[in-house]
């Protein structure tokens, strides 16, 4: 048996891999910080909230290894376009989704101050209020 480890997402849910050793020697020969894990921090003003995608998908034929599933080559999923949070803020198909993720988040700070993980002044802090 092995085990693996895995953080997983208070906001989303999703579960990733704590450590490999696949990441620490990626990491690695880019120069980066041997770290075992870090949340991503993106500006909110300038990533995507929408991601949209062209999925081109697989070339049909046999593939070495792939049981005739074909191949992807210069094709696969493409990103073509998406919205910032405030643009999916105001389009009426994704509104709800901004709220919910705001209604968690709240909720995520509320019980991390319950649990003492963050304090009044850290909240304050962060928000610009001294």
């Amino acid at each position: 048996m092995t085990e693996v480890e895995y953080v997983v997402c208070p906001l989303c849910g999703f579960s990733h891999v704590w450590s490999s050793e696949r990441r620490r020697m990626r990491r690695e020969e880019l120069g980066l910080p041997d770290t075992f894990w870090r949340w991503v921090d993106y500006n909110l003003l300038d990533m995507h909230f929408i991601r949209i995608r062209d999925a081109r998908g697989k070339i049909p034929g046999p593939h070495p290894g792939r049981r005739g599933r074909g191949s992807a080559p210069g094709q696969g999923i493409v990103t073509i376009g998406g919205m910032t949070i405030l643009e999916a803020n105001e389009h009426p198909v994704y509104r709800r989704a901004v709220e919910t993720m705001k209604e968690r988040l709240l909720d995520i700070v509320r019980q991390m101050y319950q649990l003492g993980l963050l304090t009044r002044e850290e909240i304050l802090s962060a928000l610009g209020i001294e």
